[in-house]
């Protein structure tokens, strides 16, 4: 008899922590809808103003995404103004982390990115790239994150770049330039909040 009832103890126990464990999931957020950008900032540490890589970074004014999702993979449509210029660029993520290459917003160039859910929240991280600044070469780490809030009517989309500098230096480079810019480059973060309208 005891035996009995402490098999019909641990059958209900596990049910019950099955139970628990599925309420505790949290499925990935869809981001299905059409998105207007409502706030754009960035920041860095202002000591570095130094660094040309900044300087060089041109913000759309403008944006909309319109975006579905089928389960597995998302789809984006991209329509922003860059200065005065429109452009309109088709993307895709795919978020089992096979990969994907999709355009630049700024240039012509294509970058390579692998995309994964963290919990309810979509993390694009890209291939680690080469910069360079005054003769110091540095290698960079993009992520962008996107999450929702305000129950589901925005989202907000946060890119982190991180630079690390590069034990070669360009012998062209005289020193006296090099001590012009700081040895450890900034992180710049970029947040833009999109509010749904459809």
């Amino acid at each position: 008899m005891d035996r009995f009832l402490n098999i019909v103890l641990l059958v209900l126990l596990t049910a019950c922590l099955g139970s628990v464990g599925s309420a505790q999931k949290i499925s990935p957020s869809n981001f299905s809808g059409t998105w207007a950008m409502e706030t754009t900032g960035w920041s860095h540490d202002p000591s570095q103003k130094n660094l040309i890589i900044h300087k060089q970074r041109l913000e759309p004014s403008e944006m909309m995404l319109i975006l579905s999702y089928d389960g597995r993979d998302i789809k984006v449509r991209r329509e922003f103004m860059l200065g005065d210029e429109k452009r309109t660029q088709d993307l895709e993520y795919h978020t089992d982390g096979r990969g994907e290459t999709n355009p630049s917003m700024g240039s012509d160039r294509n970058f390579h990115t692998r995309t994964r859910w963290n919990r309810d929240r979509l993390v694009i991280k890209f291939d680690s790239f080469t910069a360079s600044s005054s003769g110091r070469p540095l290698v960079g780490q993009r992520e962008i994150e996107w999450r929702l809030v305000d129950r589901g009517t925005k989202i907000v989309e946060t890119e982190t770049t991180r630079y690390q500098e590069n034990s070669m230096i360009d012998s062209s480079v005289s020193a006296s330039d090099l001590r012009q810019f700081s040895i450890v480059p900034p992180t710049l973060t970029v947040r833009r909040v999109y509010k749904r309208i459809s």
